[in-house]
């Protein structure tokens, strides 16, 4: 007899083996390590200051931060090894988890080209569209408001000119 979480989805509820969340964890692992041995260390700068915030701080304590969820992911089904049901099959998860991973490698090299101010309001437009949130009350003042509000925080606070 295997044990059963119940994970509220859409009105289908499709059975997934935690192999597909083990898969997904291997793959947010395998990203948030190339984040921190090869992204990270040849796209920032040092520090101009002793005393300043390094740039590669933030960027690799996010990639930290993915590491550690995502061997959580994998060590919590290895162990339960147990069916999960989602409104999603496995191939719709690992299919959203390629299109973010594009997403983020778009977002990176459009960072490059255009600067935050451009990318950001576009990039929560579509997150929040793909995560079905149609408010457009709220999307459209989220995305302009809020990168702006992110980039005179990024500069009031670090001394950092966002690109």
């Amino acid at each position: 007899m295997t044990n059963q979480s119940d994970i509220k989805g859409s009105d289908t509820t499709v059975t997934i083996s935690a192999g597909i969340n083990i898969t997904a964890g291997l793959f947010l692992a395998a990203a948030a390590i190339g984040a921190l041995v090869w992204l990270v260390p040849h796209n920032t700068l040092p520090s101009g200051a002793e005393h300043d915030i390094q740039p590669r701080f933030f960027p690799s304590l996010a990639a930290w931060v993915v590491l550690v969820l995502s061997a959580t992911l994998v060590g919590i089904n290895c162990r339960r090894r147990s069916e999960v049901h989602t409104g999603l099959k496995g191939s719709t998860i690992l299919l959203e988890l390629a299109v973010w991973a594009v997403v983020g490698m778009v977002t990176m090299f459009a960072l490059t080209k255009t600067g935050f101010l451009f990318v950001a309001p576009i990039l929560i437009c579509g997150g929040m569209m793909f995560a079905r949130y149609r408010n457009w009350w709220a999307i459209g003042p989220l995305s302009i408001l809020l990168p702006l509000l992110i980039d005179q925080a990024a500069w009031v606070f670090f001394t950092v000119d966002l690109p």
